[in-house]
């Protein structure tokens, strides 16, 4: 995270930045800020596989933003370069779509949790939920079949 913002900072530092002739630089800071927002969004999820909650994507945009902040103020110092209420606009932009990329990312790739997968007519089959005991119910059927052959019914 702290390597992707020196990254920015060093690009920003610069007179003129590496950019195709004729482009515009919003899609250029909406897409390095996209990348910030992933980066910081992994690092407050505790990284992959965790999903990205609530607080860390809120967490991550505002962060991120934060940093586009102080980005447009360094570029204010630089020559041929100024600060942009535009630029930040399409930082935040980048901000939002890559922290929300992270939390979809999360819902779409949720995998089953192995615990409560079971073997039932050769596929995998998810169990519905736990017993009072905190067996599973799967566990507490095969208890009860066990039960009943041992008392011959």
């Amino acid at each position: 995270m702290v390597v992707y913002m020196a990254a920015i900072f060093y690009v920003a530092s610069l007179s003129e930045p590496p950019l195709p002739p004729g482009i515009s630089d919003k899609p250029s800071h909406s897409l390095a800020y996209l990348g910030l927002a992933i980066t910081i969004a992994r690092a407050f999820a505790g990284g992959l596989p965790a999903r990205v909650g609530r607080r860390a994507a809120v967490a991550s945009v505002l962060l991120t933003i934060a940093y586009g902040i102080t980005d447009e103020f360094h570029q204010s110092f630089v020559p041929g370069r100024s600060a942009e209420l535009y630029d930040l606009y399409a930082d935040a932009i980048g901000a939002i779509i890559g922290t929300a990329a992270c939390w979809a990312w999360g819902i779409i790739s949720r995998s089953p949790d192995p615990s409560t997968v079971r073997q039932a007519h050769g596929r995998p089959e998810v169990s519905r939920g736990t017993t009072r005991s905190g067996s599973s119910r799967a566990e507490s059927r095969d208890e009860q079949r066990r039960g009943a052959s041992r008392h011959g019914l």
